[in-house]
């Protein structure tokens, strides 16, 4: 029985993608740069971050858990080839061509990051507790706290700051009923 939804957001959480992104000087992503360079070869090129890949296995392990991918890009058909051939089943995903932004946001490219999370968050309810959930930015972790969500920071874990393995005793001790 699933009882907690958890979150995961993709870039520099736990797929390292940077060969193919570009930036403005407000730090937003290039949305028309990013679509470009989104090819099979590309795509194919990103690789798996190790010490987030951990913590998402085990939540993937778990059987009461909902567990979805967040993220500001707008997912292609190619980028769930990318999560079928790394075996990464994530049980939804909302993102920029996610339907639950709703008919409101007709230029869904003009949200920020953190703007876009909000308005998916505040309109998706799978019907679970609220989780856990990792992002590498500040103001999306902001928005996932307003949410009810405990949220940590991916480069921490990734770069060692939080051991990953920390993450997941503290996961084991918050949410009961551990496979």
């Amino acid at each position: 029985m699933r009882n907690w939804f958890n979150l995961f957001d993709l870039d520099d959480t736990i797929i390292n993608s940077k060969h193919r992104s570009k930036f403005h000087a407000d730090g937003s992503l290039d949305i028309p740069h990013w679509e470009e360079n989104s090819t099979f070869k590309n795509i194919h090129q990103d690789h798996l971050i190790f010490n987030m890949i951990n913590v998402l296995n085990y939540f993937l392990k778990r059987t009461d858990c909902w567990n979805v991918a967040i993220t500001s890009r707008e997912l292609t058909d190619l980028d769930y080839i990318f999560f079928k051939t790394h075996n990464i089943m994530f049980d939804d995903t909302l993102h920029r061509g996610s339907s639950h932004l709703g008919t409101e946001y007709v230029n869904r490219y003009k949200l920020a990051d953190y703007e876009l999370k909000d308005v998916l968050l505040t309109n998706y309810d799978p019907g679970y507790g609220k989780g856990f959930a990792f992002d590498d930015k500040q103001c999306n972790l902001d928005v996932f706290h307003k949410h009810g969500f405990v949220a940590y920071n991916a480069n921490h874990i990734n770069y060692n700051e939080i051991e990953y393995t920390d993450v997941i005793s503290s996961a084991s001790d918050r949410l009961p009923n551990t496979p």
